[in-house]
Protein backbone atom coordinates (compact mmCIF):
# COMPACT_ATOMS: atom_id res chain seq x y z
CA UNK A 1 0.00 0.00 0.00
CA UNK A 2 1.25 3.43 -0.73
CA UNK A 3 -0.82 5.47 1.84
CA UNK A 4 0.49 3.29 5.20
CA UNK A 5 3.04 5.68 7.00
CA UNK A 6 5.93 4.06 6.17
CA UNK A 7 4.56 0.82 7.59
CA UNK A 8 7.14 -1.84 6.38
CA UNK A 9 5.41 -4.90 5.17
CA UNK A 10 8.38 -6.64 3.76
CA UNK A 11 8.96 -8.54 7.46
CA UNK A 12 5.69 -11.02 6.45
CA UNK A 13 6.00 -13.47 3.46
CA UNK A 14 2.78 -12.58 1.95
CA UNK A 15 0.87 -9.13 1.99
CA UNK A 16 -2.51 -8.91 -0.13
CA UNK A 17 -3.31 -5.45 -0.69
CA UNK A 18 -6.96 -4.27 -1.96
CA UNK A 19 -6.74 -0.88 -4.53
CA UNK A 20 -9.68 -0.10 -3.80
CA UNK A 21 -8.98 2.82 -1.06
CA UNK A 22 -10.95 4.39 2.15
CA UNK A 23 -11.68 8.02 2.67
CA UNK A 24 -13.29 10.06 5.07
CA UNK A 25 -16.71 9.12 3.69
CA UNK A 26 -15.93 5.66 2.44
CA UNK A 27 -16.57 3.61 5.73
CA UNK A 28 -17.41 0.17 7.00
CA UNK A 29 -18.11 -0.54 3.35
CA UNK A 30 -16.47 -4.20 4.08
CA UNK A 31 -14.68 -4.95 0.66
CA UNK A 32 -13.16 -8.65 0.48
CA UNK A 33 -9.75 -8.97 0.94
CA UNK A 34 -9.44 -12.49 1.24
CA UNK A 35 -10.88 -15.63 0.26
CA UNK A 36 -10.29 -19.10 2.19
CA UNK A 37 -12.22 -22.01 0.40
CA UNK A 38 -12.73 -26.05 0.55
CA UNK A 39 -14.15 -27.33 -2.28
CA UNK A 40 -17.41 -29.02 -2.23
CA UNK A 41 -19.29 -32.31 -3.99
CA UNK A 42 -21.35 -31.83 -6.20
CA UNK A 43 -24.87 -32.46 -5.67
CA UNK A 44 -23.53 -32.93 -2.05
CA UNK A 45 -22.82 -29.92 -0.55
CA UNK A 46 -21.71 -26.45 -1.70
CA UNK A 47 -18.15 -25.53 -1.06
CA UNK A 48 -16.93 -24.49 2.50
CA UNK A 49 -15.59 -20.66 2.37
CA UNK A 50 -14.54 -18.08 5.07
CA UNK A 51 -13.64 -14.36 4.03
CA UNK A 52 -11.94 -11.32 5.41
CA UNK A 53 -13.51 -8.16 4.92
CA UNK A 54 -11.43 -5.19 5.62
CA UNK A 55 -13.02 -1.63 6.22
CA UNK A 56 -12.25 1.68 7.82
CA UNK A 57 -14.92 2.24 10.95
CA UNK A 58 -14.80 5.70 11.51
CA UNK A 59 -13.30 8.89 10.56
CA UNK A 60 -10.70 10.25 12.74
CA UNK A 61 -8.54 12.13 11.13
CA UNK A 62 -6.05 10.49 8.92
CA UNK A 63 -6.15 7.23 11.33
CA UNK A 64 -6.79 4.24 9.96
CA UNK A 65 -9.61 3.08 12.25
CA UNK A 66 -9.27 -0.36 10.72
CA UNK A 67 -12.32 -3.13 10.80
CA UNK A 68 -12.16 -6.44 9.98
CA UNK A 69 -15.30 -8.74 9.26
CA UNK A 70 -14.86 -12.69 9.79
CA UNK A 71 -17.67 -14.11 7.25
CA UNK A 72 -18.63 -17.26 6.89
CA UNK A 73 -20.20 -19.29 3.97
CA UNK A 74 -23.58 -20.36 4.97
CA UNK A 75 -26.65 -22.11 3.41
CA UNK A 76 -26.66 -21.98 -0.28
CA UNK A 77 -23.07 -20.09 -0.05
CA UNK A 78 -24.44 -16.98 1.47
CA UNK A 79 -22.44 -14.81 3.19
CA UNK A 80 -22.68 -14.84 6.92
CA UNK A 81 -21.12 -12.61 9.05
CA UNK A 82 -19.82 -13.89 12.17
CA UNK A 83 -17.18 -11.85 14.28
CA UNK A 84 -16.13 -8.02 13.84
CA UNK A 85 -12.87 -7.10 15.19
CA UNK A 86 -11.95 -2.76 15.34
CA UNK A 87 -8.58 -1.60 15.64
CA UNK A 88 -10.04 0.00 19.20
CA UNK A 89 -9.84 -3.34 20.37
CA UNK A 90 -13.65 -4.08 20.45
CA UNK A 91 -15.20 -7.53 19.15
CA UNK A 92 -18.48 -8.10 18.17
CA UNK A 93 -19.87 -11.14 17.82
CA UNK A 94 -23.31 -11.34 16.33
CA UNK A 95 -23.05 -7.89 15.97
CA UNK A 96 -20.56 -5.19 13.65
CA UNK A 97 -20.96 -2.25 16.21
CA UNK A 98 -19.46 -3.70 19.13
CA UNK A 99 -19.40 -1.30 21.90
CA UNK A 100 -17.22 -2.74 24.23
CA UNK A 101 -14.38 -5.24 24.36
CA UNK A 102 -16.61 -8.64 24.12
CA UNK A 103 -20.08 -7.58 22.06
CA UNK A 104 -22.32 -10.47 22.26
CA UNK A 105 -25.84 -10.58 19.98
CA UNK A 106 -28.09 -12.95 18.70
CA UNK A 107 -31.32 -13.01 16.68
CA UNK A 108 -32.37 -16.19 18.19
CA UNK A 109 -33.51 -17.69 21.42
CA UNK A 110 -30.57 -19.92 21.94
CA UNK A 111 -28.29 -17.49 24.29
CA UNK A 112 -25.28 -15.56 23.89
CA UNK A 113 -22.90 -17.85 25.69
CA UNK A 114 -23.30 -21.35 26.75
CA UNK A 115 -20.85 -23.04 29.24
CA UNK A 116 -20.41 -26.59 28.99
CA UNK A 117 -18.66 -28.36 31.91
CA UNK A 118 -16.73 -31.05 31.54
CA UNK A 119 -16.80 -34.59 32.75
CA UNK A 120 -14.30 -34.82 35.02
CA UNK A 121 -14.12 -34.60 38.92
CA UNK A 122 -13.79 -31.85 40.46
CA UNK A 123 -13.17 -31.50 44.54
CA UNK A 124 -16.23 -34.23 44.67
CA UNK A 125 -18.54 -32.17 41.61
CA UNK A 126 -18.43 -33.87 38.24
CA UNK A 127 -19.02 -30.45 36.37
CA UNK A 128 -17.67 -26.92 37.51
CA UNK A 129 -17.52 -23.82 34.99
CA UNK A 130 -16.67 -20.65 35.75
CA UNK A 131 -16.20 -17.17 34.69
CA UNK A 132 -13.47 -15.03 36.62
CA UNK A 133 -13.72 -11.32 36.83
CA UNK A 134 -10.59 -9.99 38.60
CA UNK A 135 -10.63 -6.83 39.99
CA UNK A 136 -8.72 -3.30 38.32
CA UNK A 137 -6.91 -0.84 40.26
CA UNK A 138 -5.53 2.80 39.89
CA UNK A 139 -7.27 3.40 36.69
CA UNK A 140 -6.70 0.15 34.53
CA UNK A 141 -3.48 -2.07 36.38
CA UNK A 142 -4.88 -5.41 36.51
CA UNK A 143 -4.34 -7.04 40.13
CA UNK A 144 -4.21 -10.79 39.84
CA UNK A 145 -3.89 -13.09 42.71
CA UNK A 146 -3.79 -10.70 45.15
CA UNK A 147 -5.81 -9.25 48.25
CA UNK A 148 -8.01 -7.05 45.86
CA UNK A 149 -11.48 -8.63 45.25
CA UNK A 150 -12.03 -11.14 42.17
CA UNK A 151 -15.62 -11.86 41.31
CA UNK A 152 -16.54 -14.88 39.90
CA UNK A 153 -19.72 -16.37 38.53
CA UNK A 154 -19.32 -20.53 38.87
CA UNK A 155 -21.87 -23.17 37.20
CA UNK A 156 -21.33 -26.17 39.06
CA UNK A 157 -23.53 -29.81 39.82
CA UNK A 158 -23.79 -32.74 42.16
CA UNK A 159 -25.67 -35.61 41.57
CA UNK A 160 -29.05 -33.99 42.10
CA UNK A 161 -28.79 -30.79 40.79
CA UNK A 162 -27.05 -28.12 38.88
CA UNK A 163 -25.89 -24.69 40.65
CA UNK A 164 -25.34 -21.26 40.43
CA UNK A 165 -22.93 -18.74 42.48
CA UNK A 166 -21.77 -15.15 42.73
CA UNK A 167 -18.79 -15.34 44.98
CA UNK A 168 -16.29 -12.95 45.68
CA UNK A 169 -12.83 -13.86 46.44
CA UNK A 170 -10.36 -10.96 48.61
CA UNK A 171 -7.19 -12.64 48.24
CA UNK A 172 -7.80 -14.89 51.46
CA UNK A 173 -10.77 -15.76 51.69
CA UNK A 174 -14.38 -16.61 49.84
CA UNK A 175 -17.79 -14.42 50.41
CA UNK A 176 -21.11 -16.01 48.75
CA UNK A 177 -24.07 -13.41 48.40
CA UNK A 178 -25.94 -15.49 46.08
CA UNK A 179 -26.70 -18.99 45.22
CA UNK A 180 -29.00 -20.59 42.67
CA UNK A 181 -30.14 -23.72 42.21
CA UNK A 182 -31.67 -26.37 39.55
CA UNK A 183 -34.67 -26.64 41.93
CA UNK A 184 -35.58 -23.46 41.88
CA UNK A 185 -34.03 -22.01 45.38
CA UNK A 186 -31.98 -18.62 45.50
CA UNK A 187 -29.83 -18.08 48.94
CA UNK A 188 -28.52 -14.41 49.38
CA UNK A 189 -25.93 -14.67 51.61
CA UNK A 190 -26.23 -18.10 52.99
CA UNK A 191 -23.43 -20.14 51.28
CA UNK A 192 -22.17 -23.00 53.05
CA UNK A 193 -21.25 -25.27 50.18
CA UNK A 194 -23.37 -26.93 47.33
CA UNK A 195 -26.55 -27.35 48.83
CA UNK A 196 -30.08 -26.96 48.99
CA UNK A 197 -32.47 -24.52 50.87
CA UNK A 198 -35.43 -25.13 53.63
CA UNK A 199 -37.27 -22.58 51.54
CA UNK A 200 -37.17 -21.12 47.89
CA UNK A 201 -35.31 -18.25 49.26
CA UNK A 202 -33.11 -18.07 52.01
CA UNK A 203 -31.64 -15.34 53.70
CA UNK A 204 -28.55 -15.16 55.44
CA UNK A 205 -28.46 -12.26 57.95
CA UNK A 206 -30.32 -8.76 57.61
CA UNK A 207 -33.38 -7.87 54.97
CA UNK A 208 -34.23 -3.74 54.66
CA UNK A 209 -37.13 -2.41 52.72
CA UNK A 210 -37.09 1.14 51.96
CA UNK A 211 -39.73 3.67 50.90
CA UNK A 212 -43.10 4.81 52.08
CA UNK A 213 -45.83 1.85 51.93
CA UNK A 214 -43.53 -0.78 50.97
CA UNK A 215 -44.95 -4.38 51.02
CA UNK A 216 -44.27 -7.94 50.42
CA UNK A 217 -47.05 -9.68 48.52
CA UNK A 218 -48.20 -13.04 48.62
CA UNK A 219 -50.39 -14.22 45.45
CA UNK A 220 -51.53 -11.71 42.53
CA UNK A 221 -53.41 -9.10 44.58
CA UNK A 222 -53.21 -7.20 47.43
CA UNK A 223 -55.20 -9.07 49.48
CA UNK A 224 -52.19 -10.97 51.44
CA UNK A 225 -49.56 -8.55 52.42
CA UNK A 226 -47.13 -7.18 54.75
CA UNK A 227 -47.01 -3.86 54.39
CA UNK A 228 -45.91 -0.75 56.68
CA UNK A 229 -48.58 1.67 57.06
CA UNK A 230 -47.54 5.08 54.84
CA UNK A 231 -43.83 6.19 56.68
CA UNK A 232 -45.72 5.65 60.10
CA UNK A 233 -43.64 3.19 62.12
CA UNK A 234 -46.85 0.39 61.67
CA UNK A 235 -46.51 -2.87 60.12
CA UNK A 236 -49.84 -4.38 59.32
CA UNK A 237 -50.44 -7.96 57.78
CA UNK A 238 -53.06 -8.57 55.60
CA UNK A 239 -55.53 -11.47 54.93
CA UNK A 240 -58.68 -11.73 52.96
CA UNK A 241 -58.33 -7.88 52.34
CA UNK A 242 -58.68 -7.06 56.24
CA UNK A 243 -55.80 -5.93 58.43
CA UNK A 244 -55.27 -9.38 60.56
CA UNK A 245 -52.10 -7.74 62.70
CA UNK A 246 -50.63 -4.35 63.46
CA UNK A 247 -47.64 -4.31 64.96
CA UNK A 248 -47.29 -0.84 66.39
CA UNK A 249 -44.78 0.81 68.40
CA UNK A 250 -46.31 -0.04 71.57
CA UNK A 251 -48.32 -2.70 71.12
CA UNK A 252 -49.15 -5.55 69.17
CA UNK A 253 -53.11 -5.69 67.83
CA UNK A 254 -54.61 -9.11 66.55
CA UNK A 255 -57.98 -8.92 64.39
CA UNK A 256 -58.58 -6.12 66.63
CA UNK A 257 -57.41 -7.50 70.03
CA UNK A 258 -54.20 -6.02 71.83
CA UNK A 259 -52.03 -9.17 71.69
CA UNK A 260 -48.98 -7.54 72.65
CA UNK A 261 -47.56 -5.19 75.05
CA UNK A 262 -44.88 -2.66 76.27
CA UNK A 263 -44.49 -2.02 79.94
CA UNK A 264 -44.21 1.59 81.24
CA UNK A 265 -43.57 2.82 84.33
CA UNK A 266 -44.15 6.19 85.73
CA UNK A 267 -44.99 8.86 88.21
CA UNK A 268 -47.77 11.24 88.13
CA UNK A 269 -46.87 14.63 87.97
CA UNK A 270 -50.24 16.31 88.18
CA UNK A 271 -54.02 15.24 89.84
CA UNK A 272 -56.02 14.48 87.55
CA UNK A 273 -53.54 13.38 85.26
CA UNK A 274 -54.67 12.67 81.31
CA UNK A 275 -52.64 8.87 80.31
CA UNK A 276 -51.04 9.55 76.99
CA UNK A 277 -52.10 6.95 74.19
CA UNK A 278 -49.14 5.33 74.55
CA UNK A 279 -49.56 4.68 78.34
CA UNK A 280 -53.05 3.72 77.34
CA UNK A 281 -52.10 1.29 74.63
CA UNK A 282 -49.33 -0.17 76.36
CA UNK A 283 -50.42 -2.81 77.94
CA UNK A 284 -49.39 -2.40 81.73
CA UNK A 285 -48.07 0.37 82.84
CA UNK A 286 -46.83 0.90 86.80
CA UNK A 287 -48.10 4.49 88.18
CA UNK A 288 -46.89 6.14 91.53
CA UNK A 289 -49.36 8.79 92.37
CA UNK A 290 -48.21 11.97 93.15
CA UNK A 291 -50.56 12.33 96.01
CA UNK A 292 -50.09 10.42 99.37
CA UNK A 293 -53.00 8.72 101.21
CA UNK A 294 -55.61 9.29 102.05
CA UNK A 295 -55.98 11.36 98.88
CA UNK A 296 -56.42 9.65 95.38
CA UNK A 297 -54.71 10.00 92.18
CA UNK A 298 -57.10 10.19 89.70
CA UNK A 299 -56.09 9.19 85.66
CA UNK A 300 -58.29 10.38 83.06
CA UNK A 301 -58.51 8.70 79.56
CA UNK A 302 -57.48 10.56 76.75
CA UNK A 303 -60.36 11.17 73.26
CA UNK A 304 -61.42 8.18 71.50
CA UNK A 305 -59.95 10.39 68.29
CA UNK A 306 -56.81 10.40 69.86
CA UNK A 307 -56.76 6.45 70.07
CA UNK A 308 -57.89 6.12 66.61
CA UNK A 309 -55.45 8.04 64.96
CA UNK A 310 -52.83 5.12 66.24
CA UNK A 311 -55.16 3.03 63.69
CA UNK A 312 -57.63 1.16 66.40
CA UNK A 313 -60.77 1.69 65.01
CA UNK A 314 -64.22 0.63 66.25
CA UNK A 315 -64.57 -3.12 67.77
CA UNK A 316 -61.36 -3.41 68.53
CA UNK A 317 -60.22 -4.08 72.23
CA UNK A 318 -57.11 -4.01 74.22
CA UNK A 319 -56.79 -4.61 77.93
CA UNK A 320 -54.77 -2.45 80.14
CA UNK A 321 -52.82 -3.66 83.54
CA UNK A 322 -52.87 -0.87 86.02
CA UNK A 323 -50.07 -1.35 88.56
CA UNK A 324 -50.11 0.35 91.70
CA UNK A 325 -46.71 -1.15 93.88
CA UNK A 326 -46.48 2.45 95.84
CA UNK A 327 -47.81 1.86 99.39
CA UNK A 328 -46.93 5.18 101.44
CA UNK A 329 -49.10 7.14 98.31
CA UNK A 330 -52.79 7.39 97.71
CA UNK A 331 -55.22 4.91 95.53
CA UNK A 332 -55.70 5.14 92.22
CA UNK A 333 -58.83 5.51 90.27
CA UNK A 334 -59.84 6.25 86.65
CA UNK A 335 -61.93 9.16 85.39
CA UNK A 336 -63.57 9.64 81.97
CA UNK A 337 -61.98 13.58 82.43
CA UNK A 338 -61.69 16.54 80.25
CA UNK A 339 -62.37 14.41 77.31
CA UNK A 340 -65.24 12.70 78.94
CA UNK A 341 -65.07 10.05 75.91
CA UNK A 342 -65.17 6.94 78.62
CA UNK A 343 -67.92 5.02 79.24
CA UNK A 344 -67.33 2.86 82.76
CA UNK A 345 -69.33 -0.77 82.45
CA UNK A 346 -68.92 -4.07 85.40
CA UNK A 347 -67.67 -2.32 88.53
CA UNK A 348 -65.20 0.66 90.00
CA UNK A 349 -61.97 1.61 88.81
CA UNK A 350 -59.96 1.58 92.08
CA UNK A 351 -56.76 0.69 92.18
CA UNK A 352 -55.52 0.13 96.19
CA UNK A 353 -51.91 0.47 96.47
CA UNK A 354 -50.07 -2.77 96.26
CA UNK A 355 -52.47 -4.36 93.63
CA UNK A 356 -52.69 -4.84 90.13
CA UNK A 357 -56.03 -4.26 88.19
CA UNK A 358 -56.84 -5.49 84.38
CA UNK A 359 -59.33 -3.34 82.34
CA UNK A 360 -60.68 -4.50 78.95
CA UNK A 361 -61.68 -1.19 76.75
CA UNK A 362 -63.18 -1.19 73.71
CA UNK A 363 -64.25 1.51 70.78
CA UNK A 364 -67.19 2.59 69.95
CA UNK A 365 -67.06 6.02 68.35
CA UNK A 366 -67.28 7.86 70.37
CA UNK A 367 -66.65 6.17 73.05
CA UNK A 368 -63.92 4.26 75.17
CA UNK A 369 -66.17 1.39 77.23
CA UNK A 370 -64.23 -0.20 80.14
CA UNK A 371 -64.50 -2.70 81.63
CA UNK A 372 -62.85 -4.03 84.98
CA UNK A 373 -61.75 -7.56 84.42
CA UNK A 374 -60.30 -7.88 87.99
CA UNK A 375 -62.49 -8.44 90.85
CA UNK A 376 -63.03 -5.59 93.22
CA UNK A 377 -62.19 -5.66 96.96
CA UNK A 378 -65.94 -5.39 98.49
CA UNK A 379 -68.52 -3.08 96.27
CA UNK A 380 -72.57 -3.62 96.93
CA UNK A 381 -74.81 -3.25 93.80
CA UNK A 382 -78.22 -3.55 94.34
CA UNK A 383 -81.18 -2.73 91.25
CA UNK A 384 -83.51 -0.65 92.98
CA UNK A 385 -87.19 -1.34 93.47
CA UNK A 386 -88.19 1.99 92.23
CA UNK A 387 -87.17 4.47 90.07
CA UNK A 388 -87.31 6.82 92.44
CA UNK A 389 -87.34 11.18 92.04
CA UNK A 390 -85.98 13.52 94.48
CA UNK A 391 -87.03 16.92 94.41
CA UNK A 392 -85.45 18.08 97.68
CA UNK A 393 -82.12 18.46 98.68
CA UNK A 394 -81.40 15.23 100.34
CA UNK A 395 -78.70 13.48 102.52
CA UNK A 396 -79.06 10.09 101.02
CA UNK A 397 -79.35 6.72 103.48
CA UNK A 398 -77.62 3.75 102.90
CA UNK A 399 -80.10 1.99 101.64
CA UNK A 400 -80.46 4.66 98.69
CA UNK A 401 -76.97 4.39 98.02
CA UNK A 402 -76.79 0.35 98.10
CA UNK A 403 -79.87 1.00 95.22
CA UNK A 404 -77.20 2.23 92.74
CA UNK A 405 -78.98 5.04 91.34
CA UNK A 406 -81.41 7.85 92.11
CA UNK A 407 -83.11 10.59 89.33
CA UNK A 408 -83.43 13.56 90.69
CA UNK A 409 -85.58 16.72 89.75
CA UNK A 410 -84.61 19.88 92.00
CA UNK A 411 -86.35 23.40 91.37
CA UNK A 412 -83.17 25.25 92.31
CA UNK A 413 -79.78 24.23 93.13
CA UNK A 414 -78.90 21.83 95.41
CA UNK A 415 -76.42 19.86 97.64
CA UNK A 416 -76.67 16.48 98.44
CA UNK A 417 -74.43 14.43 100.86
CA UNK A 418 -73.81 10.90 101.28
CA UNK A 419 -74.29 8.80 104.95
CA UNK A 420 -71.64 8.99 107.14
CA UNK A 421 -68.98 6.62 108.17
CA UNK A 422 -70.91 5.10 110.98
CA UNK A 423 -73.84 4.79 108.90
CA UNK A 424 -71.92 2.71 106.46
CA UNK A 425 -70.51 1.07 109.79
CA UNK A 426 -73.52 -0.34 111.13
CA UNK A 427 -75.01 -1.27 107.44
CA UNK A 428 -71.94 -4.11 108.21
CA UNK A 429 -69.21 -2.13 105.95
CA UNK A 430 -65.72 -1.96 106.83
CA UNK A 431 -62.91 0.50 106.04
CA UNK A 432 -62.14 0.85 102.50
CA UNK A 433 -65.27 -0.94 101.33
CA UNK A 434 -66.52 0.75 98.10
CA UNK A 435 -69.89 1.54 96.15
CA UNK A 436 -70.98 3.08 93.20
CA UNK A 437 -73.82 5.21 93.12
CA UNK A 438 -75.26 7.32 90.10
CA UNK A 439 -77.54 10.50 89.90
CA UNK A 440 -79.88 11.37 86.98
CA UNK A 441 -80.55 14.97 87.12
CA UNK A 442 -83.59 15.77 84.04
CA UNK A 443 -84.07 19.26 85.79
CA UNK A 444 -82.57 22.84 84.42
CA UNK A 445 -80.84 23.41 87.24
CA UNK A 446 -77.36 21.35 89.13
CA UNK A 447 -77.01 19.22 91.90
CA UNK A 448 -73.80 18.80 94.04
CA UNK A 449 -72.93 15.42 95.95
CA UNK A 450 -70.94 16.39 99.19
CA UNK A 451 -68.84 13.89 101.13
CA UNK A 452 -69.42 13.58 105.19
CA UNK A 453 -67.13 13.75 108.28
CA UNK A 454 -64.63 15.45 106.70
CA UNK A 455 -64.29 13.01 103.76
CA UNK A 456 -62.69 14.40 100.74
CA UNK A 457 -64.41 15.53 96.96
CA UNK A 458 -61.10 14.09 94.87
CA UNK A 459 -60.33 14.38 91.05
CA UNK A 460 -63.48 15.35 88.80
CA UNK A 461 -65.68 18.29 90.15
CA UNK A 462 -68.85 16.24 91.96
CA UNK A 463 -71.02 18.78 90.19
CA UNK A 464 -73.89 17.72 87.81
CA UNK A 465 -74.62 19.78 85.39
CA UNK A 466 -78.51 20.45 84.15
CA UNK A 467 -79.38 17.25 82.53
CA UNK A 468 -76.46 15.28 82.85
CA UNK A 469 -75.82 11.72 84.28
CA UNK A 470 -72.92 11.23 87.03
CA UNK A 471 -71.52 8.13 88.68
CA UNK A 472 -69.55 8.43 92.15
CA UNK A 473 -67.56 6.15 93.70
CA UNK A 474 -68.15 6.14 97.06
CA UNK A 475 -65.44 4.72 99.80
CA UNK A 476 -66.17 4.36 102.82
CA UNK A 477 -63.22 5.78 105.14
CA UNK A 478 -62.98 5.04 109.03
CA UNK A 479 -65.77 4.36 111.61
CA UNK A 480 -65.91 7.72 112.90
CA UNK A 481 -67.45 9.44 109.72
CA UNK A 482 -65.05 9.92 106.97
CA UNK A 483 -66.78 9.01 103.64
CA UNK A 484 -64.80 9.86 100.08
CA UNK A 485 -66.88 10.55 96.79
CA UNK A 486 -65.15 10.62 93.84
CA UNK A 487 -67.06 10.97 90.73
CA UNK A 488 -65.87 8.80 87.80
CA UNK A 489 -68.40 9.29 84.81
Amino acid sequence: PTNSNSFDYSSAPLTVNLTTPTSATTLNDGIPVLHLTREGTSGQSFCAQASFHLSRFENNATNSKTRMDIVLADGANVQNGVMTLRSNGNVGIGTTLPSGRLHLASSTNAGNIVFEAGTTSDGGNPGHTAININGFFNGGEQRINTSKNRWRLLFSQNSTFDQFTLDIFNGSTFSIPFQSSGLGQVGLGAYTGIQTFARNVHLNNNVRITGSGAFIEFGDDTNAQINRAGTSNEIRIRTGGVDALRVTANAVINAGINVGSKYITFTASTNPQTLTTAQLTSGIINCTPSVSAPSIQTLDFPSYAAVAALGYSDGMTFDLAIMHENGSTGDIILSAGVAASAVFRGGTTLIRPGNTVVFKIRLENPFLYVYRLTPEPFVIYRRPTIASTINVATNYTVDQIQQGWVRRQPTANQTDTVPSGSAFFSAGYKTDDCLTFSIYNTSAFTVTLNATGGGSNFGSASVLSAATYGTFLIRVVSNGGQVDVHRIG
